[in-house]
């Protein structure tokens, strides 16, 4: 199949921002509920459960955000798919 270059609109803008946020949304409601339970069983006032807490939200957002802009780089959006091209010396 060929593939032709697009120019990016609206509505391309909006079906890649979606297909990113909406899993955003699940991580954090999945992450904060984690967070949650663990503060709820662990010592809450202890600044060294505060501190780990934050790393590891840190960590698994930082994870959670390259696995969703590597998912949007490798997803079909229907009649396109963003693509990265190298671009040619001058």
């Amino acid at each position: 199949m060929r593939e032709i270059e697009i120019q990016p609109n609206w509505k391309i803008a909006l079906r890649v921002w979606w297909s990113i946020s909406w899993r955003a949304g699940i991580f954090g409601v999945v992450a904060g509920s984690l967070m949650k339970w663990a503060f709820h069983y662990l010592d809450r006032n202890n600044e060294d459960v505060v501190l780990a807490a934050m790393l590891v939200s840190l960590v698994f957002s930082l994870g959670a955000e390259v696995w969703l802009i590597w998912h949007a780089l490798t997803h079909h959006y229907g009649s396109f798919r963003i693509a990265v091209l190298k671009k040619e010396k001058e």
